[in-house]
């Protein structure tokens, strides 16, 4: 099962931090890959996601507490990786601000290992940039 994580430290304060973070429907007000949040309807604690590429994702909240959030990404058939699931969490850095982290674990062919890695955790550092600036 390949896994993917991202961090990085910022000046920031934590607690300012994980009040973004744990909006879990408001992802689109700091992350640049992310154009809108909706709630759907159907699924409670789902978020449609419309991507700034103009996809749309589904994602469930599976956990959340005060500094993180945990879902999972809804996929059908013609999706490349099944059992997608990732966290984005907020801690105090050891001297101070604090530290972003960002990471997922999946499963998909052997084949596409290599090039889904590589661009979630792509997405991953963008979004934690995004989300430093914000």
């Amino acid at each position: 099962m390949p896994e993917v994580h991202a961090e990085l430290t910022t000046d920031r304060d934590p607690d300012e931090l994980a009040k973004i973070v744990t909006d879990y429907y408001g992802i689109h007000t700091w992350s640049a890959g992310v154009n809108a949040t909706a709630a759907d309807e159907t699924r409670p604690g789902t978020r449609l996601c419309t991507l700034a590429s103009g996809a749309r994702v589904a994602e469930q909240l599976v956990d959340f507490g005060p500094t993180f959030v945990r879902y999972r990404m809804i996929t059908d058939e013609t999706s490349p990786m099944s059992d997608y699931e990732a966290e984005l969490r907020v801690t105090p850095g050891a001297t101070g601000g604090s530290v972003l982290s960002w990471g997922a674990s999946f499963h998909c062919a052997p084949s596409l290992e290599e090039p889904l890695t590589g661009g979630i955790r792509a997405t991953f550092e963008q979004g934690l940039e995004d989300l430093r600036a914000s």
